[in-house]
């Protein structure tokens, strides 16, 4: 009975320990997935806005102070984890990036269903096709043009099609931004060769039509009893609202014969005054329909 309560009273200090070393152990990798984090937004805004030495000298220096803070076990598994990324990046680019970027100025007949539509800038119409180009499925993007038939979200179309790469904007880096959805080509220059009528079930143009009916309700002028209550929700909130988007309606456009200077200034001192009233700051045009 002894040598039991002994052997008790000598395992107890062990058993106690456990929940502090799991606990620091817990709490070790939720600060290293933190600093991970960190590490990767920081990395994400620098490539995006620096592309020079300074964003590679001030992401040398954040990698090795974070290994510092490391382990040796936790950096052999970091070294692991990023061995194993630039390997998959590496098959990934040589196996569907390159051959697809090839690809530019070539013309091709490909046939793709369409997956979504959006309106372009002009008289274009940008259509999201679900094609196959070497042997890969991708989403490439068709600007056609407003004089033929509206296309339709399920539609079957086959273009004799002109293929070119999207170019990098200068602000936005727009090639960087398609390439993280899987797009490296567009579709500017297309001869539609033949099209079959989408299914009378089609799960993709449900989701269109009511994405576009919440974006219509959203975007409609609230009643003027409507905003006084929002704006005094944010007053007393205290929420500030610096910004604000989509300034003009499609039913007021800026280009074309369709202009008219009277209502568009009455709906900016309209639309300008709330947004004052808000006590926004900054206004983004973005209004592709107008």
């Amino acid at each position: 009975m002894k040598d039991a309560e002994t052997r008790q009273a000598k395992a107890s200090p062990v058993v106690s320990e456990l929940p502090h070393k799991m606990k620091r152990a817990g709490s070790r990798t939720c600060l290293c997935g933190v600093e991970c984090f960190t590490l990767a937004w920081c990395a994400g805004l620098l490539a995006a806005f620096l592309f020079d030495l300074r964003a590679a000298l001030l992401l040398a220096a954040a990698a090795v102070l974070f290994l510092l803070r490391l382990t040796a076990k936790e950096r052999i598994l970091l070294l692991l984890g990023a061995v194993c990324g630039a390997v998959l990046w590496f098959s990934y680019d040589a196996a569907v990036r390159k051959p697809l970027l090839a690809l530019d100025g070539k013309q091709v007949i490909c046939t793709g269903t369409i997956t979504e539509i959006r309106a372009g800038s002009g008289e274009k119409t940008v259509c999201t096709l679900r094609t196959a180009l070497n042997g890969h499925s991708v989403l490439i993007d068709w600007y056609a043009d407003a004089e033929q038939d509206p296309p339709v979200i399920g539609e079957t179309v086959t273009l004799d099609a002109a293929l070119s790469k999207i170019q990098s904007d200068y602000r936005y880096h727009t090639a960087e931004y398609q390439a993280g959805k899987g797009k490296y080509l567009r579709i500017y220059r297309a001869k539609l060769t033949d099209r079959e009528a989408p299914p009378r079930f089609c799960p993709a143009r449900l989701l269109h039509a009511y994405r576009q009916y919440i974006t219509d309700r959203i975007s409609a002028a609230l009643p003027e009893a409507d905003f006084i209550e929002l704006a005094g929700w944010v007053d007393a909130t205290g929420i500030r609202v610096y910004a604000c988007r989509d300034m003009l309606p499609g039913d007021l456009p800026v280009t074309g014969s369709g202009v008219n200077a009277t209502a568009l200034h009455g709906y900016l001192r309209y639309a300008l005054g709330r947004a004052r009233r808000l006590g926004v700051k900054i206004v983004v045009l973005d209004a592709a329909k107008s």
